[in-house]
């Protein structure tokens, strides 16, 4: 089984990812963050957004859910989802 990460990714955003140095780095630390906020019912899939560039949110990491579980998500303005464990 195992945990998987969602991240959205604005296509506006491509040129930028590709000359900042750090943002591999700092997008796995909002990943690995986002396991902790996962297991917080408070802070559970709570999305968080990086800068890139001039861009403020054009990247964001969704949340991390468990492989039982089915998620659907809505991207819109707002992200949106709901999500139920596998029986």
């Amino acid at each position: 089984m195992g945990y998987y990460t969602t991240v959205l990714i604005k296509n506006d955003a491509f040129d930028a990812i590709e000359k900042d140095p750090t943002f591999l780095s700092r997008l796995l630390k909002e990943m690995k963050a986002s396991e902790s906020r996962d297991a917080n019912p408070l802070e559970e899939n709570k999305p968080v957004s990086l800068a890139v560039g001039s861009f403020a949110n054009y990247v964001t990491v969704v949340g991390t859910n468990h492989s039982s579980e089915d998620v659907i998500m809505e991207f819109g303005d707002e992200i949106k989802f709901s999500k139920k464990k596998r029986k």
